[in-house]
């Protein structure tokens, strides 16, 4: 195995065809450096210098070397120094899975400025519901998941992104659909509601069904899908209303109308969960990130 030292003392030679100057450049002294050159020549069995008292030339093989030699150092070079941006947490890839509830304004915003502070992170998105991002952090599939607590397990850290109101989403030829003013659920009691399953997102469902709780009745379930926006295209087409997160109002759809409700007592949070054990600097420079976006409410 040629030791790396050597290789740079032979570039040097190679590049100043001179070994008082090569030596003067590496910052030790000559016969050192000679019997370095020596030595390699001796592991490589080949001649990579012609020298004579006044000149000092590469020969074929020597000027095949040099190139390939200059390549493994240029590699090497970059592999230190990425090494050291992994450690900074400036270089490397992030898993991230995230659920709808983030999907139209949060989660955009949270990539955009982290890619722009951070070109050489690769981020990986997938889309999982709350219960699947459980799943997949504690079996390290992903690094991070943006979620709707609660969680049910002990090696995850959770943080708080923000609480959001719910609003209704209706058909927009409904009667209601031109109200200004804030709307009471009541005034849909009779009406059918689309869901999505609760085994996806328990967190998510109970908040949902505990505002029609404070309300007073118990909604008509219609459909269940577990996409927000497949939810959305149900309501266009007539199939029902929906309670949905606030943020669903930046997903505009012409045949879909949204609502602001009187009822505001129960609201959708969105939090980031992470594994305790992971002390990968790029998750830490993520949640640091995260943390200066003005986004965590607590």
């Amino acid at each position: 195995m040629i030791e790396f030292r050597r290789m740079l003392y032979f570039i040097a030679v190679a590049e100043e065809l001179n070994f008082t100057k090569a030596a003067d450049r590496l910052k030790i002294s000559q016969p050192p450096l000679s019997q370095q050159i020596k030595i390699l020549e001796k592991e490589l069995n080949v001649t990579l210098f012609n020298r004579n008292k006044r000149v000092v030339e590469l020969t074929e093989a020597g000027k095949y070397f040099l190139e390939k030699a200059k390549d493994i150092v240029q590699k090497l070079e970059l592999i230190y120094e990425e090494t050291r941006q992994i450690d900074r947490g400036k270089f490397g890839k992030l898993s991230i899975g995230f659920t709808g509830s983030v999907t139209y304004d949060l989660l955009p915003k949270l990539i955009q400025t982290y890619q722009q502070a951070n070109p050489k992170i690769n981020i990986i998105l997938t889309q999982m519901s709350s219960a699947r991002q459980v799943e997949a952090l504690e079996n390290k599939e992903i690094d991070i998941g943006m979620l709707v607590p609660p969680i049910e397990s002990n090696s995850l850290k959770i943080k708080t992104l923000r609480c959001e109101p719910f609003i209704i989403a209706i058909p927009s030829n409904h009667p209601l659909a031109n109200l200004k003013e804030p709307v009471s659920l009541l005034n849909f009691k009779n009406e059918p509601f689309i869901f999505t399953d609760r085994d996806v997102g328990h967190g998510y469902y109970d908040a949902i069904i505990s505002l029609f709780y404070e309300v007073g009745f118990s909604p008509i379930k219609s459909q269940q899908a577990n996409e927000l926006q497949t939810i959305v295209s149900l309501v266009a087409s007539g199939v029902g209303n929906a309670v949905l997160p606030a943020s669903i109002k930046n997903y505009i759809n012409k045949k879909v109308t949204y609502l602001t409700l009187n009822e505001n007592n129960t609201s959708c949070t969105s939090s980031i969960v992470w594994r305790k054990d992971n002390d990968s600097a790029i998750l830490k420079s993520f949640i640091e990130h995260v943390g200066l976006q003005d986004l965590c409410l607590s």
